[in-house]
């Protein structure tokens, strides 16, 4: 019974639990992303590379 005791008041439960109170209150705070969103604009989109390889010209 006393290990039990000295466990509750160790450092390490002490940290475990602080971090559970954190990531817990950081999940009531924070709403995750969901799949299902449908707010999200999908239409826009930013491509970067070069020009296809048919508008290229190659002439020297």
């Amino acid at each position: 019974m006393d290990g039990i005791f000295n466990f509750l008041r160790s450092d390490l439960f002490l940290s475990l639990l602080g971090g559970f109170a954190i990531g817990a209150a950081g999940l009531a705070l924070i709403k995750p992303a969901s799949a299902s969103d449908v707010t999200v604009e999908a239409a826009q989109s930013i491509s970067i590379g070069d020009a296809p390889y048919e508008a290229v010209s190659h002439v020297p």
